[in-house]
């Protein structure tokens, strides 16, 4: 949680449902580490994802990689990009 103004952290109370958005994180981050994501045959390093809010848990919050990633890219860069599965390469697609 954090203060949409400045960006700093804000202290909240601990309830199931701040356990559980953070147990699907969780989730989805054990799932992203386990992608095999390359570009030009090179594997690259899926960062941890976190959840974000302003003000408030009940506007859903975004989430984010933590640090470096393949959406900050040059468009360029991210076309180059392959997810392996089961040995083959696909390339990923972007929309418009």
């Amino acid at each position: 949680m954090r203060d949409h103004a400045d960006k700093t952290e804000i202290d909240y109370t601990e309830t199931p449902d701040t356990v559980a958005m953070r147990e699907q994180v969780r989730i989805l981050n054990d799932h992203l580490a386990r992608l095999d994501l390359r570009r030009r045959g090179q594997k690259l390093d899926i960062p941890i994802g976190r959840r974000i809010f302003n003000e408030s848990f009940e506007r859903g919050g975004r989430f984010y990689c933590h640090g470096t990633s393949f959406p900050n890219m040059p468009a360029g860069q991210r076309r180059e990009l392959e997810l392996i599965i089961d040995g083959t390469a696909h390339p990923m697609i972007e929309g418009p």
